[in-house]
């Protein structure tokens, strides 16, 4: 009994641990959330923002792919310089073994055209990045003897932030990382605490103020980006409509005549079949002429509905004329043709209305 107490007791503890964690957690994602995307107009943008990293990223990964090929060819001439200390050739074998998995992985992720999970993309893009800021910290360390200076190192960083598109948080990190390993840098070939404080400082500024200036950019890319897709979502929408008819949304005389003729080039290259059905509604004028305009149109709509309702997905439905409809078959013979055909009659005549029956 004891024992049952003893462990009932530790998993109690165990579960509020972690549902603190989990709190904790979602509290410092809400203050970065806040933090990264403060306005209004910011957190309007934070919803695309997986979407269109998701884009630049396989974008970067293939702007990465020729860096590291260049880098391949660059570290095996520079191994061969006879100035440079052991040290410096030891890191620089290093890189290439490094760069030769990454050139690798990212080989296989062109053959499959990027389609892999995003975070997959995510973290070899962030191994590449931080791979190419070490070896920028190892130019730092070994440039001189007496002086480390940080420029090429804090001109990689910025250069990555500002150009390339990178989620925040991982930003953040990368920063995070390579700043701890040029501090150890600094702090191994350097022994005046004037110049350490100085280096430090330097890098705390510029990777702090590139970090900052990349979100902005950002999110300003992700705005325009939004705004470009609504504007072609808009513009396709327009497009559409323009070819369709208003009244039943089929495919207005023109547009069904320049799908006709590219069934009919269709149909000879590949030697298929191609049918076509029109059709008309007998004594529509009489309903109009009777019943009015407005008895006529509902009357349009129940049949265009009808006939949407009796074709194959695979077939193209236009509004032929007032009354008329033409049906193209893609791919298919007459017998069927006629039997789809048959169909839209039969659905046709079923209707009713409230003083006559088609």
């Amino acid at each position: 009994m004891m024992v049952f107490i003893c462990i009932s007791t530790c998993d109690v503890r165990f579960s509020v641990n972690i549902r603190y964690n989990v709190i904790m957690k979602e509290k410092f994602i809400t203050w970065f959330y806040d933090l990264t995307y403060p306005k209004p107009e910011h957190k309007a943008v934070y919803p695309y923002r997986l979407e269109f990293l998701f884009e630049r990223t396989k974008s970067n990964l293939e702007h990465l792919w020729y860096l590291l090929l260049a880098s391949q060819v660059v570290e095996t001439v520079l191994l061969f310089n006879r100035s440079f200390i052991f040290e410096m050739k030891l890191s620089l074998i290093i890189f290439l073994f490094i760069n030769l998995i990454l050139t690798i992985a990212v080989y296989r992720f062109r053959k499959e055209n990027y389609g892999v999970r995003y975070k997959t993309l995510l973290h070899t893009q962030s191994i590449i990045i931080l791979n190419i800021l070490f070896i920028t910290s190892a130019f730092n360390i070994f440039q001189n003897e007496k002086m480390v200076m940080v420029h090429i190192y804090i001109i990689a960083y910025v250069f990555i932030s500002i150009v390339l598109h990178i989620p925040s948080a991982n930003l953040a990190l990368i920063g995070l990382i390579s700043l701890f390993l040029n501090i150890i840098g600094i702090l191994m070939y350097h022994f005046d605490p004037l110049i350490v404080q100085f280096e430090i400082i330097n890098l705390l500024i510029f990777i702090g103020l590139s970090w900052w200036l990349g979100i902005i950019a950002n999110r300003n890319r992700i705005l325009l980006w939004m705004n470009l897709n609504k504007e072609r979502e808009l513009n396709s929408k327009l497009a559409d409509l323009n070819k369709r008819d208003s009244m039943t949304n089929f495919f207005n005389h023109e547009y069904i005549f320049e799908l006709l003729d590219q069934e009919i080039e269709r149909a000879h290259l590949l030697e298929q079949c191609l049918s076509i059905a029109i059709f008309d509604l007998d004594d529509f004028k009489r309903i109009n002429d009777t019943y009015g305009h407005q008895e006529g149109d509902k009357v349009l709509l129940e049949v265009s509905l009808a006939i949407k309702e009796s074709v194959r997905d695979a077939d193209l439905i236009g509004r032929y004329g007032g009354e008329e409809f033409m049906v193209i078959f893609p791919a298919t013979a007459n017998e069927q043709a006629e039997f789809v055909a048959n169909r839209i009659r039969t659905a046709v005549e079923a209707l009713n209305f409230e003083n006559y029956q088609m």
